[in-house]
């Protein structure tokens, strides 16, 4: 019987500075992915904005080419950029009064910070989808991340294709 009171309880449970310990590692690795994922937001704001007007480029560009929206008849389309949106528009140039038109508003964070185009806009000519003024030193557009200070510019060709997104 003496042996079986020299046997201690087998102690459960974790100690107060190993909680500690594994607390603040996991209070670490929360702020670092946290830190990580904050500007995951306006990053990926400005990439998809960029994607969506160069989409739209290419759609207005395609109009002009086939002539949708005028019964087959072939018809100018273009783009207005103005600093917090831009404008698809039918026709030779841009009205703001045009019931047709169709505004796409930028989110809060995004501005056009350099509209570097022949009256702010670019405009498909009917039946080619070139562009129908094209100047190589009027040729660009560039999109502003307020919150970032990222900046990404479009350079057009003379096709009125997407050169490059710089």
């Amino acid at each position: 019987m003496s042996k079986l009171k020299d046997i201690r309880p087998a102690q459960n449970g974790f100690s107060l500075i190993e909680l500690t310990i594994v607390m603040s590692i996991l209070i670490l690795l929360y702020a670092v992915v946290s830190l990580n994922l904050s500007n995951a937001r306006p990053r990926s704001s400005l990439n998809t904005q960029i994607t969506t007007l160069s989409a739209d480029l290419r759609q207005q560009q395609l109009k002009a080419l086939s002539g949708q929206a005028n019964g087959g008849t072939a018809s100018e389309y273009g783009i207005y950029f103005s600093e917090n949106s831009y404008t698809l528009f039918a026709g030779t140039s841009y009205s703001s009064s045009d019931p047709s038109n169709h505004v796409i508003n930028l989110n809060d964070d995004l501005i056009f910070n350099n509209i570097n185009l022949p009256q702010q806009s670019v405009i498909f000519s009917a039946g080619t989808g070139e562009a129908a003024v094209y100047d190589a030193g009027q040729n660009s557009v560039s999109l502003l991340n307020s919150v970032t200070n990222v900046s990404r510019m479009l350079t057009l060709n003379a096709w009125g294709t997407v050169i490059s997104v710089n």
